[in-house]
């Protein structure tokens, strides 16, 4: 009992020793945490789901939104809290996450396994840690985007950040990430065949959002908001990733606010990008390097209304040999 007083202290302030050096969360939001969170618990509850209701208050009360999860999973890894849910290397048999995790070393999904994250699922990241998947990740929900239940892939600490989350190859095609919130990553990375699914999810101030390299994802009706440089950037040769239903967006608060594309493709990619909602970028859509794109989803469907491109310095560049149809 005193070690988790002494955590809430810390959770409280930047020392709990020494209060007057300044403070982490504050006493109200600290409070707020811990009453919500008596209503996961009960009396004969462990430490663990006693940290794991503080994660889901934070989440859940909507003002916060998952605003202080860095700072508390900071706080809980630098007083031993993870010790049984700490995990890097390399994954070689079908595993399931749940709960919270800790990664503290590069993970890797090995060929032929499945990944398996629970709904609710809370994972951390120490700088620089990345998520590697040669086989199949999947977090498939039948819930919508913004749902209370959703999985969070977030920093331990509050400054830095974590990965790329890295699809390689054809034996990742099966993956899906459905519903789940990604906060503080450097990007997503779908490479040489990775034809996974990307859906209903939210990519929060990462350095970019997500990078297609040789392979076709779909990338359907995600938020991609405030990147620090493009939202989504693809080379694909003779490849046709699908971009549908995307909100891709930087506020002028962003210091790289009207900087970088929206959405960038080039290396002769195909791709279909329809019903897309694109600010605050220098290009919403930059289009070169012989691609040949389709403003209507891959059965030449068009979306109305199609691309909204706004707010940015220019909407639409096709240059360098490229063509754009529209219907």
């Amino acid at each position: 009992m005193n070690v988790w007083a002494s955590t809430l202290m810390d959770i409280e302030y930047q020392d709990a020793t020494i209060p007057t050096n300044g403070t982490h969360l504050g006493q109200d939001i600290t409070t707020k945490l811990m009453l919500t969170s008596l209503s996961f618990v009960t009396s004969s509850s462990s430490v663990v789901d006693n940290v794991y209701a503080i994660f889901q208050a934070d989440r859940d009360i909507l003002e916060y939104n998952g605003a202080h999860l860095d700072v508390l999973a900071g706080v809980f890894d630098s007083r031993g809290f993870f010790y049984d849910n700490s995990v890097s290397g390399a994954i070689t048999s079908n595993t399931t996450w749940s709960g919270y995790i800790l990664v503290t070393g590069d993970v890797t999904v090995n060929s032929g396994v499945t990944l398996t994250i629970d709904p609710g699922t809370f994972i951390f990241f120490k700088s620089g840690k990345k998520l590697i998947i040669n086989g199949t990740i999947t977090t498939i929900q039948s819930l919508s985007i913004n749902s209370i239940n959703r999985i969070i892939f977030d920093r331990s600490g509050s400054s830095g950040t974590w990965g790329p989350i890295i699809f390689d190859g054809s034996g990742a095609s099966n993956s899906v990430l459905d519903n789940v919130e990604i906060k503080y990553a450097s990007d997503i990375q779908c490479l040489n065949g990775a034809d996974v699914t990307i859906s209903n999810s939210i990519i929060d101030n990462s350095t970019q959002g997500i990078y297609i390299y040789n392979s076709q994802p779909r990338i359907l009706n995600n938020q991609i908001i405030e990147p620090t440089k493009n939202g989504i950037y693809g080379e694909a040769t003779g490849k046709r990733p699908l971009i549908q239903g995307n909100v891709i967006t930087k506020s002028d608060s962003n210091q790289q606010y009207k900087q970088f594309q929206g959405i960038i493709f080039g290396n002769s990619t195909k791709p279909f990008i329809t019903h897309n909602d694109i600010s605050g970028f220098y290009h919403a859509v930059y289009l070169g390097g012989g691609t040949y794109t389709f403003f209507t989803d891959d059965h030449i469907v068009t979306s109305d209304p199609n691309n909204r491109l706004r707010d940015s310095r220019y909407g639409l560049n096709t240059g360098w040999g490229s063509t754009t149809s529209c219907w």
